[in-house]
């Protein structure tokens, strides 16, 4: 990722927009061929990290794409591509959910079926790119121009009080793919029924 890493460097002040996308993978670091993946994983965060704290201080508002698929993975990579996800989701800027976009839930890190470029097992096709489009949360980059603060976790002592027979609906404004929905259910006795149902409009089953 050296050569990456010098050519994006270079370029952050000529032709970066205010609110720009870093997207580069564990692959582009040589994770799945290297002899020790430990350092592999160590170097790729502190570059990507780098290239955060460089950006910001040219005053670029960066949003960094978490770790992809690539169609060589293995399961020890995958365990790899997800651990780095779950440090960069604590990180104090936005992240985009690509792993979960193209995942093909095998275990093994791979692109979706039908979603890798025939012969190129690097690049999704023009159909992976929408899913990819898709992760991103549609608010995102009019956030980063206002401003706006990350979004902080509810305390558990927080939340909506349903009486009986009422519901609580939500309805995306577009298609909804590689989004995560929680929700937390008590009841107000131990014999109160709580029900939760979700319904939704998938552009394909995996």
């Amino acid at each position: 990722m050296k050569k990456i890493f010098t050519s994006v460097l270079s370029l952050i002040c000529a032709t970066c927009y205010a609110q720009s996308i870093l997207g580069l993978g564990l692959g582009n670091e040589g994770l799945q061929e290297a002899a020790d993946k430990d350092a592999t994983y160590a170097q790729w965060k502190n570059n990507i990290q780098k290239l955060v704290a460089q950006m910001q201080a040219e005053g670029k508002k960066p949003a960094v794409t978490n770790n992809y698929p690539r169609g060589d993975y293995n399961a020890t990579d995958y365990a790899y591509a997800k651990k780095m996800n779950l440090e960069m989701h604590e990180w104090d800027i936005p992240t985009v959910n690509f792993l979960g976009a193209l995942d093909n839930c095998k275990g093994n890190g791979q692109w979706a079926d039908g979603y890798q470029v025939s012969g190129d097992i690097y690049h999704p096709t023009t159909e992976g790119h929408v899913e990819f489009m898709h992760a991103f949360v549609p608010s995102l980059f009019d956030a980063l121009a206002q401003g706006k603060a990350q979004p902080v976790r509810q305390s558990v002592s927080d939340g909506l009080m349903l009486t009986s027979k009422k519901q609580l609906v939500v309805v995306p404004e577009d298609q909804a793919h590689s989004f995560t929905l929680a929700v937390n259910l008590k009841a107000s006795a131990v014999s109160s029924p709580v029900s939760l149902s979700i319904s939704a409009m998938m552009s394909c089953a995996r």
